[in-house]
């Protein structure tokens, strides 16, 4: 198989929602999570979309800093992937590859 020419489209929305909002929405819902300004955290860091995390290990988060302790590091990578399924099953697109987390 012959690699396209065309160049990725860096431009392209993704079909995910923004970290940013998605870890904000999991805060106000599982406050007991303390993972208050982790979705800025993750921005900052040039994950712009949950699906960008996606295949990061629990131990790749933690080692972001920030605080991220192993539970919520498994925490936000389960909802992420939840979340993705769900988007994929409402949109009909499946765009990523699943693998399962360390």
């Amino acid at each position: 198989m012959e690699p396209s020419s065309d160049p990725p489209d860096d431009a392209a929305q993704s079909i995910y929602p923004r970290i940013t909002n998605f870890v904000d929405s999991l805060a106000q819902k599982h406050p007991e999570r303390n993972i208050e300004g982790l979705g800025m955290f993750f921005s900052v860091n040039d994950y712009l979309y949950i699906d960008e995390i996606l295949d990061l290990t629990k131990d790749e988060v933690m080692g972001l800093g920030f605080g991220i302790t192993a539970g919520k590091a498994k925490f936000i990578l389960k909802q992420v992937d939840d979340e993705m399924r769900r988007v994929e099953r409402d949109t009909g697109c499946k765009r990523r590859k699943v693998r399962p987390h360390a």
